[in-house]
């Protein structure tokens, strides 16, 4: 905590925060939707992949539950989802 405190107070900080300040104004004044524009194909796969990767372990968890359940200890899940990493 203390070095980051540090960090942020260093004299240099205000030189960092002239350089932004200047930049933004140079910038197009654009803002929201117009300044964002379309996110790349790349960000889409990303979503993608990260919703079947939710499906997966989703299933996975419901399928743990299910076998703890049918053996009679569904108490034990927890344990079984501790095992698994």
């Amino acid at each position: 905590m203390t070095c980051g405190t540090a960090f942020a107070l260093h004299s240099s900080a205000g030189v960092a925060e002239a350089r932004g300040r200047a930049r933004r104004e140079a910038r197009t004044t654009r803002t929201g939707a117009a300044q964002r524009g379309r996110l790349p194909r790349s960000a889409y796969a990303l979503r993608v992949t990260m919703v079947l990767q939710g499906a997966v372990f989703g299933a996975s968890r419901a399928g743990v539950t299910a076998l703890t359940e049918k053996h009679g200890a569904p108490a034990q899940a927890g344990l079984v989802y501790a095992a698994r990493g």
